[in-house]
C-alpha cells in the first residue's frame, strides 16, 4: 500500500469547517464545528452549533430561491416541523411552519413562531438562512423536540422567492429538489487540534477498483493488510474518501479490526459480507461513514496505536452498495487513515459492549410494536482490563451504537455501586442506514467496578419469522463500540441471558435436539434437528418456533424469564489469554435507577420572527478562510 507523507497546517485545519460552498467563494457568517452536506449533489450545506437550550442553524443551497429545512418523524412531510426562508430585496424572511397529517402537502404556518431570524444573504447563486431555536419549545402540536436521538432532516428549495413574499402551493418545488438525511444533532465535536511540531503521514483503506455485482443491495468485505511500521505511531484522524462516479450508490462504509490474523492469500480479495466466504473474526468496529459523514478525529492529547504487537495489523473494508439500476460499479471508495509518529499523551482504545450475537442467545419474536434485550458488560471484566493497564479508570470520548433492520432504540447504561448514572449514549429513534462514529457531548468516566448495559428495543411488526442473532441484515445485533483512553487490553465485554434456551424450551416444547450444520454463515436455530416431542420431530428448532402463535401471554413470559437471572457474560482480549473468560454473572442490582429528566419548555414570545436586513455578501482571499 502506497504511503504518502501528508503536510497539515495549521489553516487546514481551521478552513475545514469553514470552507466556501459548491459553486462560489460563500463562507459561513462564524466558524462551526458541525457541519453536514444534506445532498449527494453538495448543494445543500447545514452548519450548527447548539447549548442546553438553542441550537442555531445555516443553511447554504445553491439556489436563489426559497429554503426550507424540517425535522420529521420518518422523513417525509407528514407532521414535520419545517422552518422556510428566503432572501428577497435585501431582507431575510424566515416562518415557522409544520407538514400535513396525511402525506405530503403544503406546510401551513405554526401559530405560534418559535424562530428567531439571525441573518440571510444571496451571493454567487447560493442562498443563506441563519436561524436559532429552542430545542424545546412550548409548542406541543407542530415542533419536534430536538435530543441526543438520530433525527430525520428533510430538505427543499425552489428556483425562485414567493411572490409578494408570501409562500404559496405555487412555489412548488421541483421532484430532484428534495429529500432527506439523517445526524445527531447534539452529538459532540472532536475539533480538528493544531500541532505546530506534530508531523502527520497518511494511508489509504480502498477498495481499489472492486467491481460490485448489478443486484439492488450488495455488502463488500475486502481484507486489507495494514502497512508495517517498525516504531509505535498514534491513528488521529479517519477520512471516508467516497468515489464521486457512485456518490449515489455507495451508502455506508465500514472498517472492522481483524483478531486472529487471516491467511495471507485472501489479502485484497472481495467476497460478499456474512457468507461463508467472509472473513472470520474482522467484526470490531473503528472506523464508520454514512452518506452526508464527514472525517472523524480523536481527542488531542488521545491517538489510536499503530505498529504495536496489539495493534491492528489486518482490516476488513465493509462497503455497502445500493444500485436499483443495475449499473456497473468498479469502486475506489474506502478510508484516508492519518497518523502520525509524535506520540500523544494516551493510547486509546475500542471496546465492544453490548449482548452476544449468535442465533442462539438473541432470539426476537415476530410481529412484536417494541421487544427489548439487555447485554451486560460485567465489572469483573472491565476490571481485568484496568488492572492489567495499571489503571483506576478510563474515560470514553465516542461511541458507535449498532443494531440491524429491526432495532429502534439503543441505550448505553453505566451502573456504580447500585446507582445508575445518566446515559453514556442513547437513541431512542435508531436509523440502520446512519452508521457513524458519535462523538460524546461529555466524556464519561468509568471506574474499576462498574457495569456497563446496552438495552436495545426492535420493533418485528411485519416480521412474520422469529429474528435471531446473526451478522446478516435480516438478523439482529445489540452492540456499542466504545471509543476511549487510556488503552486496557479488553476487546470484547458481552453478556447474554443464560435463560433463553431454558424460556424457549418451554413455548416451543422440545426435550432434545441434536446439531446439525444446516444453515450458511453463523449457527443459529435453524441448526437444531428436534429429536423429541412427537409434534415437531425432526424439525429445526427455528422452524418450529415459527409455527408458535406468539401471543401475548407467550411473549410475556419469555421476557420476564430472560431478563431476570443470570447472564451468560463473555470477556475477550486481544493480547492477554488471561482476561478471556465465559461465565455466568448475576444481573447487576440496581437499587436506584436512573431518571431522565424532562427538559422543560419556556414561552418564546410572538417577537422572535422579525423581519432581518440581509447582510452583504463577504469577501474571501480564496484560501477558504473568512477574511477579518
Amino acid at each position: 500500500m502506497a504511503m504518502k507523507e501528508v503536510l497539515i497546517l495549521s489553516i487546514y485545519f481551521l478552513s475545514i469547517f469553514v470552507l466556501t460552498t459548491v459553486g462560489g467563494d460563500f463562507v459561513p457568517s462564524e466558524i462551526y464545528r458541525r457541519m453536514d452536506y444534506l445532498d449527494k449533489r453538495k448543494e445543500v450545506k447545514l452548519f450548527w452549533k447548539f447549548d442546553e437550550i438553542h441550537i442555531t442553524f445555516e443553511v447554504h443551497v445553491k439556489t436563489t430561491g426559497w429554503v426550507g429545512l424540517g425535522f420529521s418523524p420518518k422523513g417525509g412531510m407528514k407532521n414535520a416541523d419545517i422552518m422556510i426562508g428566503w432572501v428577497s430585496d435585501g431582507k431575510v424572511t424566515i416562518s415557522d411552519r409544520h407538514g400535513p397529517m396525511f402525506g405530503n402537502g403544503f406546510p401551513d404556518l405554526d401559530a405560534d413562531q418559535n424562530i428567531e431570524t439571525f441573518d440571510g444573504r444571496e451571493c454567487n447563486g447560493v442562498t443563506m438562512i441563519k436561524f436559532k431555536r429552542k430545542l424545546k419549545t412550548c409548542d406541543q402540536d407542530y415542533d419536534q423536540t430536538i435530543g441526543e436521538d438520530t433525527i430525520r432532516l428533510i430538505y427543499a428549495f425552489g428556483l425562485s422567492d414567493p411572490v409578494n413574499d408570501t409562500l404559496s402551493i405555487s412555489d412548488m418545488h421541483a421532484f430532484s429538489n428534495r429529500g432527506s438525511k439523517s445526524a445527531v444533532l447534539l452529538s459532540g465535536s472532536i475539533a480538528p487540534p493544531v500541532y505546530a511540531n506534530e508531523r502527520h503521514y497518511s494511508f489509504d483503506i480502498l477498495n481499489n477498483g472492486t467491481d460490485i455485482p448489478t443486484q439492488e443491495t450488495f455488502y463488500n468485505c475486502r481484507l486489507i493488510k495494514l502497512p508495517i511500521l517498525t516504531k509505535k505511531h498514534h491513528i488521529i484522524k479517519m477520512e471516508p474518501l467516497v468515489d464521486e462516479k457512485f456518490i449515489d450508490n455507495v451508502h455506508h462504509i465500514v472498517i472492522n479490526r481483524c483478531g486472529k490474523p487471516p491467511n495471507d492469500s485472501l489479502v485484497g480479495s472481495n467476497v460478499e459480507c456474512y457468507g461463508d466466504k467472509a472473513p472470520r473474526d474482522c467484526s470490531y468496529i473503528i472506523a464508520g461513514w454514512a452518506v452526508g459523514g464527514g472525517d472523524f478525529y480523536f481527542p488531542e492529547d488521545a491517538g489510536l496505536p499503530l505498529g504495536t504487537p496489539d495493534s491492528p495489523t489486518y482490516v476488513v473494508i465493509e462497503t455497502h452498495y445500493d444500485n436499483p439500476m443495475g449499473i456497473e460499479i468498479r469502486d475506489f471508495s474506502g478510508f484516508r487513515i492519518h497518523y502520525t509518529p509524535d506520540l500523544r499523551k494516551h493510547d486509546a482504545g475500542t471496546l465492544t459492549v453490548g449482548h452476544i450475537t449468535t442465533g442462539f442467545e438473541l432470539v426476537i419474536p415476530p410481529k412484536q410494536d417494541k421487544f427489548t434485550v439487555l447485554g451486560q458488560c460485567d465489572a469483573e471484566c472491565l476490571a481485568a482490563g484496568m488492572e492489567a493497564a495499571g489503571l483506576d479508570n478510563i474515560t470514553l470520548f465516542a461511541t458507535f451504537p449498532h443494531t440491524h433492520l429491526a432495532g429502534r432504540s439503543i441505550r448505553t447504561r453505566h451502573i456504580r455501586n447500585g446507582t445508575e448514572l445518566p446515559l453514556i449514549a442513547k437513541d431512542d429513534s435508531y436509523d440502520f442506514d446512519y452508521q457513524e462514529t458519535r462523538a460524546l457531548t461529555k466524556y464519561r468516566v468509568v471506574q474499576k467496578g462498574d457495569t456497563l448495559i446496552t438495552q436495545c428495543t426492535y420493533s418485528t411488526t411485519y416480521n412474520t419469522k422469529t429474528t435471531f442473532g446473526g451478522l446478516g441484515t435480516s438478523n439482529e445485533m445489540c452492540l456499542t463500540f466504545l471509543y476511549y483512553y487510556p488503552y486496557i487490553p479488553v476487546k470484547l465485554c458481552i453478556g447474554s441471558p443464560s435463560a433463553t434456551f431454558n424460556a424457549l424450551a418451554t413455548i416451543v416444547p422440545f426435550y432434545s435436539v441434536s446439531y446439525k450444520k444446516i444453515t450458511t454463515g453463523m449457527s443459529n436455530m435453524y441448526d437444531l434437528v428436534i429429536t423429541s416431542p412427537g409434534r415437531f420431530y425432526n424439525e429445526t428448532l427455528g422452524d418450529a418456533m415459527n409455527q408458535i402463535d406468539w401471543t401475548k401471554p407467550i411473549v410475556d413470559s419469555y421476557n420476564q424469564q430472560i431478563r431476570k437471572g443470570k447472564q451468560r457474560q463473555h470477556c475477550g482480549s486481544f493480547e492477554q489469554t488471561n482476561i478471556e473468560r465465559d461465565r455466568l454473572v448475576d444481573l447487576v442490582n440496581i437499587a436506584s435507577p436512573y431518571v431522565e429528566s424532562e427538559k422543560s419548555c419556556t414561552p418564546s414570545g410572538d417577537s422572535l420572527n422579525v423581519d432581518v436586513m440581509a447582510a452583504e455578501c463577504p469577501s474571501s482571499d480564496g484560501s477558504g478562510v473568512q477574511m477579518p
